[in-house]
């Protein structure tokens, strides 16, 4: 009897490690995004050797003729079932508030890590969002969304 309790107790450990081990990300897929991306005079891309399943160094180069203006704020999406997923995140997201500006024919690079929000990555194709606005003359926002693709394996 006291082996009998012994391998149930066993097995029921085995499971919960097993499951406890396995992949965050894929629990964390979201509903549908939605989203439509605007890279047509924004180029933003995902700097070379960068790339982990922890985070990665982007681009942003402004090839308009208006001032843009971006902040910290970020979200992921996964491709699954032949559509853009949100990634939800597993912890409360919180980002700084300031509202950058990039001059036209200007560049930047932004670094960033994505693990505290979203975990390690599994793999799969990923894409980053930023909201992201054109400031005009008088100073009027018009918001918008850039976005780049990228594959961890």
């Amino acid at each position: 009897m006291r082996k009998m309790a012994m391998i149930i107790f066993l097995c029921i450990i085995s499971i919960l490690i097993i499951t406890g081990c396995t992949s965050e990300v894929q629990s964390n897929i979201g509903d549908i995004s939605n989203i439509e991306i605007y890279n047509n005079d924004i180029m933003f891309y995902v700097k070379d050797d960068t790339l982990s399943n922890s985070g990665a160094t982007f681009l942003i180069e402004n090839n308009s003729d208006t001032i843009l203006g971006y902040g910290e704020s970020y979200h992921l999406e996964k491709y699954h079932n032949d559509s853009w997923h949100f990634l939800n995140t597993i912890t409360d997201a919180t980002f700084n508030v300031p509202l950058w500006s990039l001059n036209p024919d200007e560049n930047t690079e932004i670094t960033i890590n994505w693990e505290n929000f979203y975990g390690i990555l599994d793999s799969g194709n990923y894409r980053i969002v930023k909201d992201v606005s054109f400031v005009d003359k008088e100073g009027t926002l018009e918001n918008f969304y850039i976005g780049v693709e990228f594959t961890i394996e």
